[in-house]
């Protein structure tokens, strides 16, 4: 593979739907705004509070589509990395080397995913090591085939019994 690490981020089909589904919230919430406003332009109370929802809602949807740009698959020569973001400030990290890799799966959550090119990947590894997870990964056949032909000319694990 040499020394350049392959990184793969999630599908941005999700990450288009995630922002999507923020700005219509969004949306909604300042056409409710603007029919009160409409209702009655004296009384501004409700309305500066629904203003301030939509603020609250459009900043939480850019804050979400960052946390979930940040989650990454890394293929490296010692193996796979996945790191996980819990927050902007919290991440969790698990790593299995090529040799420990025994099964892999891909999951499909539905047509949406089917259509969007993107599903969940699996990787089981030996004994009582970390399984990975790498949720909407893009094109996981290709990587669940890539990560399988690479560990299967990795070294033998070697044991103790």
């Amino acid at each position: 593979m040499g020394n350049q690490p392959i990184i793969i981020r999630r599908s941005l089909f999700g990450l288009v739907g995630l922002i999507l589904v923020g700005l219509l919230i969004a949306g909604f919430i300042y056409g409710l705004a603007y029919f009160l406003h409409t209702q009655n332009p004296r009384d501004t109370t409700p309305i500066a509070i629904l203003q301030l929802m939509g603020v609250v809602v459009l900043i939480s949807t850019a804050v979400t589509a960052i946390v979930y740009n940040l989650h990454s698959m890394t293929l490296n020569d010692s193996g796979v990395t996945i790191k996980n973001w819990g927050s902007l400030f919290f991440s969790s990290e698990t790593h299995c080397d090529w040799n420990e890799i025994e099964d892999l799966n891909v999951q499909r959550g539905g047509p949406l995913a089917f259509v969007g090119g993107y599903g969940n990947l699996l990787i089981q590894t030996a004994g009582t090591e970390t399984n990975l997870r790498f949720n909407y990964c893009p094109r996981p056949e290709y990587w669940r085939d890539y990560i399988d032909q690479r560990s299967e000319s990795a070294p033998e694990l070697v044991r103790d019994v």
